[in-house]
């Protein structure tokens, strides 16, 4: 008998995992870990399992039933090919398609890769989710300024930012604050690097399970700041995604939204000590440098 992987044999100690696997109808014979992140004090894994009957299998353990419950039900709203659907739910556990693609490369971004990307975002955020799903409430924008002014301040602490630099920020944010936030699906992780390519030239996206309910606006900032684009590709990603969702309540306050993101990403990048956290600091400090009369979100 073939002896169990160390990741099999831990997962196989996780009540979730075991029921979900007990209602596979053929054992799983190896488990790899993709990745493994540390969240409030509970183990969030991500794995690919091999079956017996040579089926793959995508595992997720999400931090809690409730967040799983959520991906569950957004992912079936998008009812879309190109996101890998969730299979079964078990409390915390989650079981998906396994896709067998490759990554994206810069050489691959033909614009008619670029024209579906944009489209498929624009459609989860058009998604309407009131009634489905509990949305924000209209005074949640005094707490998200609030709480960008806080993750600014715990920058500059840190020595990430110096005390001028946090300021600037602020006031450059603040000018740009939108008067309400909005309720919409969002990915939160919407980029290149989690595209990949089926052996016909189709798109996936793939590691869904940041999918939640907030403002588009943030997730189009996301996508701005981790996904390097040429000007005209930003400008051809815009007009594409316009057909399915008006992006004006981003495009006029981008600013805003980019220093959000960019402050976020860079303090979870410091919590977890990545050599990584240079880059939304770096970002942060060429919005000022490019002043308040640059917001083109073409050029940012």
């Amino acid at each position: 008998m073939a002896a169990v992987s160390r990741d099999l044999e831990e997962l196989m100690a996780e009540p979730d995992f075991s029921e979900l696997a007990a209602r596979l109808g053929s054992p799983v014979v190896s488990a790899i870990s993709l990745t493994q992140l540390p969240i409030e004090g509970r183990r969030r894994g991500c794995y690919r399992l091999r079956l017996a009957n040579g089926r793959t299998l995508k595992y997720r353990q999400m931090p809690s039933a409730e967040r799983a419950e959520t991906v569950e039900r957004l992912i079936a709203l998008i009812d879309s090919p190109r996101i890998p659907r969730v299979l079964d739910r078990h409390g915390a556990g989650l079981l998906f398609e396994y896709v067998h693609a490759r990554s994206m490369e810069r050489r691959d971004l033909t614009p008619k890769l670029l024209s579906e990307a944009a489209s498929l975002q624009a459609r989860i955020h058009a998604i309407d989710v009131a009634g489905l799903l509990p949305t924000i409430a209209p005074q949640a924008m005094d707490r998200r300024t609030a709480g960008l002014r806080s993750s600014i301040e715990r920058l500059v602490s840190q020595d990430a930012l110096t005390l001028r630099e946090g300021e600037d920020l602020w006031e450059l944010a603040l000018s740009h604050a939108p008067a309400v936030l909005r309720s919409d699906v969002t990915h939160n992780d919407f980029c290149s690097r989690n595209m990949l390519l089926t052996p016909e030239g189709g798109l996936v996206i793939i590691d869904n399970e940041t999918i939640g309910v907030g403002p588009y606006e943030f997730d189009l900032a996301r996508t701005w700041y981790l996904w390097p684009m040429k000007p005209p590709e930003r400008a051809a990603y815009l007009e594409a995604y316009a057909r399915h969702h008006d992006p004006s309540a981003f495009t006029t306050r981008a600013l805003f939204w980019l220093i959000d993101a960019m402050a976020r990403s860079a303090l979870f990048r410091l919590r977890g000590q990545s050599p990584t956290a240079a880059v939304p600091i770096r970002k942060l400090r060429l919005l000022l440098q490019a002043g308040p009369d640059s917001p083109d979100p073409h050029r940012l």
